[in-house]
């Protein structure tokens, strides 16, 4: 819940600002749009804000439109930062095909690459939100050399250490309940009026907590296209039998030694255990745990991760949380300037004008 109480929090979901004023999320139209040839179809990218300081955003899902993360790192733009994201296949304004085989968490990784390549982005400070912080760290121990900081936010890099923690919040709900869940997964009737209640329940505790969802993750959840979510991941948050089920990178997070914030909400169904184990795994990271849920991830907590970003230095080696009190201010002089290789014409496509509405 937003400091005070439930007319401050939908206020905040309705108009993107705090009754003190901060602006947690902007749905401003870009300056400017991109389609960019990925796998034989098209994407969608949206740039705000100009400058060497890139902050590359990749959002949750698999299978939601950007939105909900767009629109709650668009405040950077007016604080020195390029802010870059895209709709990835499947979502928003990019293309839909209908291919289960494009579902998949290799062929995510290799988007990822293609997007930035099409945009001529040699080096950016990632923030991997959810599902994105997944697809990312696959994205960064393949691409290390395009990493010059790294946000994790409300993610992990294990899958089964996870699902531990989903049976443990489970159990919350009582042995009948649980057993009742069990056996509807079973036969997969995820629709089942009983179960759906169980779920819903858990949203409230460990997705939501919030009286109203704030429009943009309200236009990310209508535009959401659920066979991606299915084949990756599983029917639900607390259920996963998708090819993300045993995913596992602890091992090889000792190779990203760049400069990396690990953010979890106290309340989150991606447990502060879990931003717990990956923040160890990682040899410069730093973990600051929030008092929040996950709704809306980048809204959600006090101090929002819209606001979590790196110093300006060059090689981004120093974590800033830029809070409401310290909107604005950057501490660090300089800018990273990594060489940016030209955009090349066959690939992407500049649009400009107002953005598409997803789905």
């Amino acid at each position: 819940m937003v400091a005070g109480g439930t007319a401050a929090s939908l206020a905040m979901a309705r108009t993107g600002r705090l009754p003190n004023g901060f602006l947690v999320w902007d749905d401003r139209a870009p300056d400017a749009t991109y389609e960019i040839a990925v796998h034989g179809h098209k994407v969608v990218a949206y740039s705000y804000g100009a400058g060497d300081r890139v902050l590359y955003g990749l959002n949750g899902g698999p299978g939601l439109p950007c939105d909900y993360l767009r629109d709650a790192l668009v405040p950077l733009a007016d604080h020195g930062w390029r802010v870059v994201i895209h709709d990835q296949l499947g979502t928003g304004a990019s293309d839909h095909p209908d291919d289960p085989a494009l579902w998949t968490l290799a062929r995510y990784v290799e988007e990822v690459e293609l997007v930035l390549a099409a945009l001529g982005l040699a080096r950016v400070c990632f923030l991997g939100h959810s599902w994105g912080g997944w697809c990312g760290i696959e994205y960064a121990l393949t691409h290390p050399e395009r990493i010059a900081a790294m946000i994790w936010s409300n993610t992990c890099a294990d899958i089964p250490h996870l699902r531990r923690e989903i049976d443990r919040l489970r159990g919350a709900l009582g042995a009948e309940t649980v057993a009742m869940m069990q056996g509807f997964e079973a036969i997969g009737a995820y629709r089942h009026p009983a179960y759906a209640a169980a779920i819903e329940l858990l949203d409230f505790r460990h997705i939501r907590r919030l009286p109203e969802r704030p429009l943009p993750v309200q236009r990310s959840r209508a535009g959401f296209n659920f066979p991606i979510y299915m084949k990756i991941q599983g029917p639900n948050e607390y259920h996963y039998v998708g090819e993300i089920a045993t995913w596992n990178r602890i091992a090889e997070l000792g190779r990203l030694t760049q400069p990396a914030l690990v953010i979890n909400g106290q309340h989150d169904v991606i447990t502060p255990a879990c931003g717990m184990r990956l923040a160890h795994a990682l040899p410069n990271a730093t973990w600051p745990c929030r008092a929040t849920a996950r709704i809306p991830r980048t809204t959600r907590s006090r101090k929002p991760i819209a606001r979590c970003c790196w110093s300006s230095s060059r090689d981004c080696s120093r974590p800033l949380l830029v809070t409401p009190a310290k909107a604005g201010v950057h501490r660090a002089a300089g800018s990273m300037r990594a060489p940016q290789p030209a955009i090349s014409p066959s690939t992407v496509r500049r649009r400009h004008g107002s953005r598409p509405s997803p789905g």
